[in-house]
């Protein structure tokens, strides 16, 4: 790149940068202090244009911001993360549907400490009536006001943790995660709405959301952290996007009311006491592509009567099917390799198992004959 650009006018090497990904354009300014300029002013005239600056605007002398446009345009968290990043003098932003932003007091807000966010803070920051008019800033303009404190398009770790006043939430439009323990302890909360483009649901997110019954998962969803949805117990039927392809830990442990849950196609992982004492299901097909089932994945699921294993499966952890006292059957694949400890203790229905010739490790105690054990 560097020896490309002895050869290339400022003019032509600049109108290139103009096609490059914001990820490239990131990465060139760590190659040179040329190359950061270049790629700066690029990134600078991308976010004039989208935020209705002057192309040849000094950003460091903007204080007022107005996102209108941005908010009509479905792009206020974006263009919000990138002004609080680009424009290092921002004071105030306007355009906030009735709503403005004192940013210069956002970045003042002091932390509320390491297991919760400062929101009482952040919504003395926020001005307006709204356009109803409202009194209380909507979600948007909280999560705006998110974007313009951190940077990012994101709903904060914490930001909502044990708030047991909310019972319903549509997240708007141009969130790309959810921080952990974002919902964590919002007993009240019975459905939520998550926008088609979230990518990641990180730990702890919405754990003990007890009250939650539903919830649909988008189709861009890459990775659901680990206790994501643990005890969520009035929680009942999941389906999870074809885009998923691993379960964190203890995802959905304590889900006691989960009857049913449709596992993707491309999943080929899920962690360790992820369905742990899911006591209202009743069956689940595991998906092709998984290889293992981890320690305790299915412990404790009392209803559990019908399980359909992968071909593919090599290995069975320890306590993997422990007190699965309703299955009466379960066909291990032909492939299976490792069987671990008390993997089938306290299976007190289970009357048919065949191990299969590939078996070469079975643990000292496999639990297969203490499957009668009350």
């Amino acid at each position: 790149m560097c020896r490309l650009s002895t050869f290339l006018t400022e003019d032509v090497l600049e109108n290139a940068l103009a096609f490059a990904d914001v990820p490239t354009l990131r990465a060139l300014k760590g190659v040179s202090l040329a190359w950061r300029a270049r790629a700066r002013r690029v990134l600078c005239a991308r976010l004039c244009a989208r935020v209705g600056l002057p192309l040849a605007s000094n950003l460091g002398n903007v204080t007022t911001l107005d996102l209108s446009g941005s908010r009509a345009a479905g792009r206020l968290f974006a263009d919000a993360a990138d002004a609080a990043c680009g424009l290092p003098n921002l004071a105030r932003v306007t355009g906030l549907g009735g709503f403005e932003v004192d940013v210069a007091a956002l970045r003042s807000v002091a932390s509320s400490g390491e297991d919760s966010y400062p929101m009482a803070g952040m919504r003395g920051c926020i001005r307006g009536v709204g356009e109803a008019p409202m009194e209380v800033p909507p979600m948007e303009v909280l999560l705006a006001a998110c974007a313009l404190r951190h940077g990012k398009a994101r709903v904060p770790a914490n930001a909502f943790r044990g708030d047991r006043s909310i019972t319903s939430i549509t997240l708007p439009t141009g969130l790309t995660s959810i921080g952990e323990c974002a919902f964590h302890g919002c007993s009240s909360l019975t459905t939520i709405e998550l926008p088609a483009g979230l990518t990641s649901i990180g730990e702890f997110a919405f754990s003990r959301c007890s009250s939650m019954t539903s919830i649909e998962l988008p189709i861009s969803l890459a990775n659901l952290g680990r206790y994501a949805f643990r005890d969520c117990s009035s929680l009942t039927l999941m389906e999870l996007p074809a885009s998923l392809t691993s379960i964190g830990e203890h995802a959905f442990e304590d889900c006691s009311s989960l009857t049913t849950i449709a596992l993707p196609a491309g999943l080929t992982s899920i962690g360790e006491f992820a369905f742990r004492a899911c006591s209202s299901m009743t069956s689940i097909k595991l998906p092709l592509g998984l290889t293992s089932i981890d320690k305790s994945t299915f412990r404790g699921c009392s209803s559990l009567t019908t399980i359909e294993l992968p071909a593919g499966l090599t290995s069975i952890g320890e306590f993997a099917f422990y007190r699965c006292s309703s299955m009466t059957s379960i066909e291990l694949p032909i492939g299976l390799a490792s069987l671990g400890g008390y993997a089938f203790r306290n299976c007190s229905s289970l009357t048919l198992m065949e191990l299969p010739a590939s078996l070469t490790s079975i643990a000292p105690i496999a639990g297969v004959s203490t499957c009668d054990t009350p």
